[in-house]
């Protein structure tokens, strides 16, 4: 009876007349995911509330939300020519592994669907760049923005994501359709669902007028606040990162995880962290600082830096009651790829 409230409760966001295959799609993801999400929250002595109330967890630290529905998509067999932050060129300084590829997104995407219901894009060969569909869009409740992506050439990738949306009963809102010098990598936006924070990293990807548009189209979203993050002001520093998300991630509602280090505390004043009540995890590993946090689990790079690993599990699962799942992604980060990189979460 729960797995039926809750596939009716994600099918009545669906629009009237979803096409046929996504219609098959979706009972098809939806029936392998919501029997082993039932068993984590029963494992956990957990209670599914009503189907109008949001599901919610309580930690060691706080009650959160939770995510209703995971969007991934697959690994096109074109990955090798993704772009890189090397001129923007597609040429992986490291030859990339279509196989191996494949298996860690296997593995990252029946962790995810473990967790909650998580629906998969196809992959387009013609854009290599596509199974990293966070960049696409900014999603926050039933309403997003639809990117214009710093470059060109994967612009193209919005339109498939823009489907899904629709479909799921998302409104939208296109950036590609206001001004013309507006860009955005969802990669560089970071929101907080506890306060309706929305960091915005203002770099080379996401510009000024990226951020007044996200601003302006989430204004009617009750709560909602957008917070720019002047990444350029560390020009220095600009090699050693792509995005805001490269650098800083959330674990819980008030916990920023961050590198130790002159960019870790730069970042962290930029953001005016601890005046908006922020704590942070700092971590040796700047690689490290790019987390998942969904739902009680955070699904964390391996580091072979065993400091790093000691205060993770130290800091999210003895502190905060958290689980930690390790999730290689390697090959995706030979073209600038990491784990938020590959999945948008949403509440519907």
């Amino acid at each position: 009876q729960q797995s039926t409230v809750l596939i009716a409760k994600v099918k009545r966001s669906i629009m009237m007349r979803p096409t046929v295959p996504l219609q098959q799609l979706l009972s098809h993801h939806l029936s392998q995911t919501i029997t082993p999400t039932t068993k984590i929250l029963r494992r956990k002595q957990l209670l599914l509330p009503s189907a109008s109330s949001p599901l919610s967890i309580q930690t060691k630290t706080q009650t959160r939300t939770n995510y209703t529905l995971a969007l991934t998509r697959q690994v096109p067999p074109t990955l090798s020519k993704a772009l890189t932050s090397s001129h923007n060129s597609p040429s992986p300084p490291s030859p990339i592994s279509f196989k191996n590829a494949q298996t860690q997104h296997d593995s990252y995407h029946s962790t995810l669907r473990s967790i909650l219901p998580t629906f998969t894009i196809p992959q387009d060969p013609s854009q290599p760049d596509c199974v990293f569909l966070e960049d696409t869009a900014v999603v926050i409740g039933t309403h997003a923005v639809l990117n214009r992506m710093a470059s060109p050439s994967r612009r193209p990738e919005v339109d498939a994501v823009h489907d899904v949306l629709l479909q799921f009963g998302v409104t939208v809102d296109d950036m590609r359709r206001g001004e013309e010098e507006a860009t955005c990598d969802g990669g560089d936006v970071l929101y907080n669902r506890g306060n309706g924070e929305v960091f915005v990293g203002l770099s080379s990807r996401t510009n000024e007028a990226g951020g007044r548009f996200l601003r302006e189209s989430f204004a009617p979203t009750a709560g909602v606040r957008v917070i720019p993050v002047p990444l350029h002001l560390l020009q220095e520093e600009e090699e050693s990162f792509l995005h805001l998300k490269s650098i800083v991630t959330h674990v819980d509602e008030r916990t920023l995880l961050l590198p130790r280090g002159r960019l870790g505390d730069e970042v962290y004043k930029l953001m005016d962290a601890e005046r908006r009540g922020y704590t942070s995890i700092r971590v040796p590993d700047v690689a490290s600082c790019n987390v998942v946090s969904v739902n009680g689990v955070v699904l964390a790079s391996p580091t072979e830096c065993e400091e790093t690993k000691l205060i993770l599990e130290r800091e999210i699962v003895e502190v905060r009651g958290m689980r930690i799942v390790y999730e290689d992604a390697s090959e995706f980060a030979k073209c600038d790829g990491a784990l938020t990189c590959k999945s948008i979460l949403l509440t519907i």
